[in-house]
This record gives C-alpha cells, sequence and structure tokens, in this order.
C-alpha cells in the first residue's frame, strides 16, 4: 500500500495547479486506498485535501459539477 500510496500523492500534487479536477479525483482515490486499509486519519486528511485542492473548503456556492464532486466525496 505504501507505494500506492507515493503514487498517488506525487500524482495528485504534480496536477495539483494544471488540472485541479483530475488532483481532487486522485486524492479521492487515496482515501479510498486509505480507508480499507483501515487508516482513518490518513483517509480523512485525503479527502479533505481532495476539497482544498478543488478549492471547496470556502463554503461559497458550487457549482452543480462541484455538487457532484462533493456528493461523490461523502458518499
Amino acid at each position: 500500500i505504501g507505494d500506492a500510496v507515493k503514487v498517488l500523492q506525487t500524482a495528485s500534487n504534480r496536477l495539483a495547479d494544471s488540472d485541479k479536477i483530475a488532483a481532487a479525483n486522485l486524492q479521492i482515490a487515496l482515501g479510498d486506498l486509505l480507508a480499507k486499509a483501515n487508516r482513518t486519519d490518513e483517509a480523512i486528511a485525503a479527502y479533505r485535501k481532495s476539497l482544498s485542492v478543488r478549492g471547496l473548503e470556502t463554503g461559497e456556492p458550487v457549482t452543480d459539477d462541484d455538487r457532484d464532486f462533493l456528493v461523490s466525496v461523502f458518499e
């Protein structure tokens, strides 16, 4: 699991400036991987980072696409 975590983190970090949607989706995948490994605190951090990368932590109104993304994070 360690290598997979590193790959997902690295890929997300590289995409954070150029493709926020892809970077956020990689953070979701990372969160799911960590949750399945019972690494709950790390999974929560990855899910939170997905919101941050996408710019959704501010509480501002969101678009329909952003709303769909938020729902997918909490499913």
